[in-house]
């Protein structure tokens, strides 16, 4: 009698699985971040620009420690989920290889809109190449794995590193040409995002340096040093075109009202002798941006006020024009008071 051929085993996929387990640790890490921003929120207002550190090695080691051998694989939301990181020849990953893992999928994360300013200069640019390169291509690299490597469920960080993320340790079909393939793809889109920026092509300033703006910044910047100040000038068309100039005040410490207050004035009656364009400008908003990003949590105010021209040489007793901008009608802005 002819033997019955065994009908083929049905390969389980992870992805479904992977995207729910990481929506699991998320919102875990989401927590652990809000606790820290509850009870150290004066510090991380501090810290400043640096906050996101925090939060990437919070991330790295959560997936690398407990994705590594010691930890067996899993981390909470892949145990709900049953799933754990094997590597293809067997075992699980080493704890330094698996951080090394965790590293490369954390960074794009944690630092997607980190806006860091470390002024100029080659390692300056060498950073900022490094993590605009990182972020836009690991979300490519996730498309890419995504669609053309649905059966198999390897990512980038898999490939690279010689794992699998698997549902009760099923035996995985890859096809390791189309993984290369989709590696090369990854590394070019790095490569095209990063290079212009080193050579300077694309600088990535998220803050350019205050003294480079404007005299009128400046000024700000010498009244209250170690301050960060930001400045926009917008024109609503119309009938009647509106100029409101928004300038963000961004202090180093956890201000109280009194103080805020205080730094709003200060502001302002820097700002209207001090701009060579007050002339053209017809509202005026001050904000204190008082906050924190740590990667994994953010918590942002920003009190402020907005008023004509007019009207706030009349409240600072500055001399001009006290009719400069009244009578205008000003577009709804959100998070600002309307006066």
């Amino acid at each position: 009698m002819a033997e019955i051929e065994a009908p083929p085993v049905v390969q389980k996929n992870p992805f479904v699985r992977r995207i729910l387990a990481f929506a699991i640790d998320s919102i875990l890490l989401g927590f652990v971040g809000h606790v820290i921003a509850t009870l150290f929120r004066a510090p991380l207002i501090e810290i400043g620009q640096y906050g996101p550190l925090i939060g990437l090695v919070i991330t790295v080691l959560y997936f690398g420690i407990l994705n590594s051998q010691p930890l067996k694989g899993h981390t909470l939301g892949k145990r709900f989920l049953k799933l754990r990181v094997t590597r293809v020849a067997g075992g699980y990953l080493p704890l330094h290889l698996s951080l090394c893992r965790s590293f490369i999928y954390a960074l794009p994360f944690v630092a997607n809109n980190w806006q860091l300013d470390l002024g100029r200069g080659v390692p300056a640019m060498i950073v900022y190449a490094t993590l605009s390169g990182s972020i836009f291509a690991y979300f490519v690299s996730l498309l890419l794995f995504t669609i053309g490597n649905w059966r198999s469920g390897r990512l980038l960080h898999d490939v690279l590193f010689g794992t699998k993320v698997s549902i009760d340790h099923p035996d995985t079909i890859t096809k390791p040409k189309r993984e290369k393939a989709f590696a090369l793809i990854t590394l070019l889109v790095f490569i095209a995002v990063a290079g212009p920026t080193i050579l300077g092509f694309n600088k990535h300033d998220t803050q350019i340096s205050i003294s480079e703006l404007s005299a009128m910044q400046s000024s700000l910047m010498e009244a209250q040093p170690g301050w960060k100040f930001g400045v926009n000038l917008s024109t609503f068309q119309g009938k009647n075109p509106v100029a409101i100039l928004k300038v963000s005040i961004i202090p180093n410490r956890l201000l109280t009202d009194s103080e805020k207050m205080d730094a709003r004035l200060k502001t302002a009656r820097l700002t209207l002798t001090t701009y060579s364009g007050i002339g053209n400008v017809d509202y005026m908003s001050i904000a204190v941006i008082e906050g924190f990003n740590i990667g994994i949590a953010s918590r942002y105010k920003a009190p402020g006020e907005r008023w004509s021209i007019g009207a706030w040489r009349e409240k600072l007793s500055v001399d001009g024009d006290t009719t400069q901008g009244k009578g205008k009608e000003v577009p709804f802005i959100p998070s600002l008071w309307k006066h």
